[in-house]
């Protein structure tokens, strides 16, 4: 269950610094000076947003044992050991914090992230919800709450929250591209492909909503726009394995069709072969791509594929 929420902890260490909340008034009983405590706080919020807890945590473990009720300072400590996956110290620590003020958001969306940590999603959820009543429009805690009710079933309300994210903020990526998701898995191909649309208009190296629009290209028999579109992605991942099959696949197909156009069916001779791969990849500036008789053997027996060939070639050259 844990590596299940890792994702969650990075979620505390991106959006704390979107927290409005006021720092706690710091006690005076310290040998410490002020300005080394902020620099100390300073630099261990630094380290948690380069992903290094260790070093968060060794520069807050000495304040919090001078100075047990220094919020600022044991919230800290705790986001450190959630990133470092301590979800247990993290989760003592965070009520610790809310022992001192429970008011403030930032230790419930920590104790949120150390209980998601620990499988205990119906009390991670629980906290994350005190967190936004505290705070209705913290996008932070809306994100981490929506990651929640996403991975335990809760998909209303997960939705629900990401239409909000996006009425917030007209250029939200994420939040478009989970809806994506969720519209897909309902059916509602339309609102999916519209989502994703804006996404790469936002951001045009979005390699899933990049792979999401070629995805439904290739299902509609949009070879040309699966091609572009999976390209993009590739250019930006190029390890990614869903955009080079999609690649892979919308390539054969391509090529496939306009040689069965040029001189019919398979087998194919070389010459005629090397004419056509040569004008589609340097149509679609391809590169990288599998040699066109080793795809053939991955998908020239394929029904579903040879289908396709059959519609793609029927549509450019109808009189054949």
């Amino acid at each position: 269950m844990r590596a299940s929420f890792s994702a969650l902890v990075l979620v505390v260490v991106s959006v704390m610094a979107g927290c409005k909340d006021a720092p706690e008034p710091v006690p005076d009983v310290t040998s410490e000076p002020q300005s080394a405590r902020d620099a100390a706080l300073e630099a261990a919020r630094q380290a948690l947003e380069k992903g290094v807890p260790d070093e968060a945590i060794a520069r807050m473990a000495p304040i919090v044992r001078e100075r047990p009720d220094d919020y600022d300072a044991r919230v800290m400590l705790a986001r450190g050991e959630a990133l470092a996956e301590q979800y247990e110290a993290a989760l003592k620590d965070a009520n610790l914090a809310l022992a001192i003020n429970a008011k403030r958001v930032d230790a419930w969306l920590t104790k949120s992230v150390a209980l998601a940590g620990l499988g205990e999603e119906k009390q991670a959820i629980e906290a994350a919800e005190r967190a936004l009543e505290k705070a209705p429009n913290h996008e932070g805690v809306m994100r981490h709450l929506a990651a929640l009710y996403g991975m335990t079933g809760a998909t209303p309300k997960q939705k629900e929250l990401l239409e909000k994210l996006v009425a917030l903020s007209d250029r939200e990526t994420v939040s478009r591209v989970l809806l994506a998701r969720i519209a897909l898995a309902e059916g509602d191909t339309p609102a999916a492909e519209r989502l994703a649309r804006r996404v790469v208009e936002l951001d045009p190296h979005f390699t899933e909503a990049q792979i999401m629009l070629a995805a439904l290209a290739y299902d509609r028999d949009d070879y040309a726009t699966a091609l572009e579109r999976t390209r993009i992605a590739l250019t930006s991942n190029p390890d990614n394995e869903t955009a080079h099959t999609l690649l892979e696949a919308s390539f054969y197909v391509t090529v496939a069709a306009e040689l069965t156009c040029a001189v019919g069916e398979r087998p194919w001779q070389d010459d005629a072969t090397a004419a056509v791969l040569s004008r589609v990849r340097d149509r679609y500036e391809l590169t990288g791509v599998s040699t066109f008789y080793d795809l053939d053997e991955t998908y020239g027996s394929r029904d579903d594929v040879q289908t396709r060939i059959a519609r793609a070639a029927k549509k450019l050259c109808p009189d054949k």
